[in-house]
């Protein structure tokens, strides 16, 4: 029954050993795809085993070898290309005026945090001012007046109009906000 014993583990030792597949130890046949070059690679892995037992002592020995042989099959091997193309055209101005200007941007001791693409929610109005052709010009227009707390530049109609209270943004492209972020006190 010893003998038996023995040779059942050989052959379930025999298994695990030739066992090279799974999620962690894929198998030893790696392919890549390409047009390019073919190479014949392949592995593949065997073991053989021999047991021995001593009749004076009753002590069975195992001995394993490595069988292993090439075999050749076409494979496929890629070489990586690849192709850099720069194409140069002339330096075009921005359409959005925001980038134009730095962020936050001081006109007149007045800093102004830009939203663009933006229009507020809620705000009280001091007046509008026609016929300035960007968000720079409703700025200073702005920095001018002490109770100006921002300014919404309509590029539509290319006008200003000038807020004590203002807050609370939703968006709406046709429109600019600048907003009083800090102003510098008056000398007494």
């Amino acid at each position: 029954m010893t003998r038996f014993n023995v040779v059942a583990g050989s052959i379930a030792l025999f298994a695990l050993v030739g066992v090279n597949a799974g999620p962690c130890r894929p198998s030893a046949t790696t392919s890549a795809i390409s047009s390019l070059e073919t190479a014949p690679t392949t592995t593949s892995l065997g073991l053989s085993a021999t047991e021995t037992v001593t009749a004076s002592t009753g002590i069975t020995e195992l001995a394993i070898t490595d069988t292993s042989t090439m075999t050749e099959i076409p494979t496929t091997t890629a070489d990586a290309t690849s192709l850099a193309t720069t194409t140069s055209i002339g330096e075009q101005e921005p359409t959005d005026p925001c980038p134009l200007y730095p962020n936050p941007y001081s006109s007149n001791g007045v800093t102004f945090q830009i939203r663009c693409g933006a229009s507020p929610n809620s705000f009280t109005t001091i007046g509008s001012i026609s016929a300035v052709n960007n968000l720079l010009e409703c700025m200073v227009k702005c920095s001018q007046e002490s109770r100006c707390m921002g300014a919404i530049f309509d590029k539509t109609n290319k006008s200003c109009t000038m807020y004590t209270v203002l807050f609370g943004f939703g968006s709406l492209t046709s429109y600019d906000i600048a907003e009083v972020a800090a102003r510098e006190q008056a000398p007494e």
